[in-house]
């Protein structure tokens, strides 16, 4: 198989929802197509009758060959583009379970916070009931469901220990050493982009020296930063440092709740 799959859609918008999924389940990417090759490709069907979705995906690679129909029973509390998102994910996953004898741990969920799954459901259910929602809903594993409804716990106990008090700051890179298949977040390859992130940082340097002074003069405070991505760690020890030194001498840091460096990568980890 090539590092690439034609796909067809038919009957819905959710391109994104089924290129992850497809990047997901058989780690390639999507070429889109109006018209199906011979092999290696997917067919993805939906059918809005209002309160169910008839989706019909065809999959054909790696010498196989298969076709599903799924119902989708629509979910209250969710909108029509919310549960056509789970519609196309979940039948083309039912489908490559079947065909390919395997299933994955985090079933048919491809977002990045499957604990705010649980956490939403934790308004309406007890701590069984919602474990039993996310393994029938997404097809998530008993033990990846019990451990989103545990992380979902843990956060709502910090958040009621430490309540708000004032701003989060989120600080994204936008750098990879390569481009995950399954990310919908901005970012570009460190081999086409080394040359930008010098500037970069010095940039976001600078933005952090505004916003710090913009937090000062309100009489706000920093409740926790976040640095995100992109790969974080993608910059190396000395930028890495030289930010890190910025932030703390522009933003008062020493009554934050969460000081957190996304670290995904192992390859861009050092001593």
């Amino acid at each position: 198989m090539s590092d690439k799959i034609f796909l067809k859609i038919e009957g819905h918008d959710r391109e994104t929802a089924v290129r992850e999924i497809i990047g997901i389940c058989l780690k390639c990417g999507v070429t889109i197509c109006e018209v199906l090759p011979e092999d290696e490709y997917v067919l993805s069907r939906a059918k809005d009758s209002g309160e169910k979705i008839a989706v019909t995906t065809e999959l054909c690679c790696l010498g196989k060959h298969g076709k599903k129909e799924y119902i989708h029973l629509k979910k209250q509390g969710k909108d029509d583009k919310q549960n056509m998102t789970d519609a196309v994910k979940l039948g083309f996953y039912y489908l490559f379970t079947e065909l390919f004898g395997r299933s994955l741990p985090w079933g048919a969920q491809t977002g990045i916070r499957p604990a705010l799954l649980a956490s939403k459901r934790f308004e309406e259910m007890s701590l069984k009931e919602t474990i039993c929602s996310l393994e029938e809903d997404f097809s998530i594993s008993h033990e990846k469901a019990e451990l989103a409804a545990e992380v979902a716990l843990n956060e709502a106990a910090l958040l009621k220990k430490y309540p708000r008090r004032g701003i989060s700051l989120y600080i994204g890179i936008p750098f990879c050493p390569t481009r995950c298949l399954y990310c919908s977040f901005v970012s570009l390859p460190l081999s086409k982009q080394k040359k930008n992130v010098e500037p970069y940082v010095d940039a976001l340097i600078k933005e952090a020296e505004y916003v710090g002074e913009l937090i000062k003069n309100e009489g706000e405070t920093v409740d926790s930063i976040y640095i995100g991505g992109g790969t974080p760690t993608s910059l190396d020890e000395k930028q890495l440092e030289k930010l890190l030194a910025a932030l703390e001498k522009a933003l008062n840091t020493e009554n934050i709740y969460e000081y957190t460096i996304e670290a995904g990568r192992a390859d861009t980890i050092t001593e």
